[in-house]
């Protein structure tokens, strides 16, 4: 080799500091390169996560305003339906009080058609006795 050839390549040469600073500033440029996307992306997912969270939270106000309204329909439809209780009886007491009506009823009636009989046999007899004492005026010789 000559000496020409020798210095060529001792410029073409570069040294190993410089390559291996050159290699990690190439490296540190995207490196920060890559930090700035990751920093981005969270940035972008922090914004959709506090949106989210937002929105759940105005879920949780929507929903319990929900709940309070059915709530409130709920107590009136019980106060509605305890005043509706007031006017019925229970069933047993019904079937009793039916029972009862029954029993006077029919004692009623029976008393009623004792009364009817007695009421006929009563007519019959005074109709008879009536009727004997028309045909004893008949045969009495009036003055």
């Amino acid at each position: 080799m000559t000496d020409h050839d020798q210095h060529a390549r001792r410029t073409d040469d570069v040294s190993l500091r410089d390559h291996l600073e050159a290699a990690i500033q190439a490296q540190s440029t995207e490196m920060v390169a890559a930090i700035e996307t990751v920093e981005k992306s969270l940035g972008e997912i922090r914004s959709i996560l506090t949106q989210r969270l937002d929105l759940l939270d105005r879920a949780r106000e929507v929903e319990a305003a929900e709940y309070a309204r059915r709530l409130e329909k709920l107590n009136h439809s019980y106060e509605r339906a305890e005043i509706v209780l007031q006017t019925y009886l229970p069933r047993d007491m019904f079937e009793q009080s039916q029972r009862e009506f029954r029993t006077w009823r029919e004692t009623i009636t029976t008393d009623l058609a004792a009364t009817r009989g007695r009421a006929a046999a009563y007519t019959i007899v005074i109709g008879f006795i009536f009727t004997l004492l028309i045909a004893v005026l008949r045969f009495v010789p009036t003055s």
